[in-house]
């Protein structure tokens, strides 16, 4: 089906000086390029499918980014238990080097007692015997 009205478009081409046989060749190569252009062009249909193509890319891509948000999520609830967990170590091992440095640290004190009043008792022996 012509998209142009080839006689019509040659007649109006004659009218303005043209030659027919210009005229012709003109008002064809019109045609032979209304008839490339429309096969270029998209139709309302054509559009409709891409829209329709882009909105379930839209809810494929969107249903893809909350599986990875999940997956992710999971993965940070993850971590975050071994590392309260590992937390939680240090703290128990923590305090079980304190608990054994103040124990060291009072037998160390009890020791160094015991020595200074060996030491003063000595001392204070010395100095009755000498009076």
């Amino acid at each position: 089906m012509p998209l142009t009205n080839t006689l019509e478009t040659a007649r109006r081409l004659e009218s303005l000086g043209f030659s027919h046989q210009q005229a012709q060749g003109v008002a064809e190569l019109f045609e032979v390029t209304a008839q490339d252009a429309r096969r270029d062009l998209a139709t309302r249909g054509d559009l409709e499918l891409v829209r329709r193509e882009i909105a379930e890319l839209r809810t494929e891509i969107k249903a893809e980014l909350d599986g990875l948000r999940t997956e992710i999520n999971a993965e940070i609830g993850g971590l975050r238990t071994i590392v309260n967990a590992e937390i939680g170590g240090l703290r128990t091992e923590i305090k079980s080097d304190l608990v054994g440095l103040r124990a060291e640290f009072r037998d160390e004190l009890r020791k160094q007692m015991l020595w200074f009043f060996t030491v003063l008792t000595a001392l204070l022996g010395i100095a009755v015997a000498v009076i």
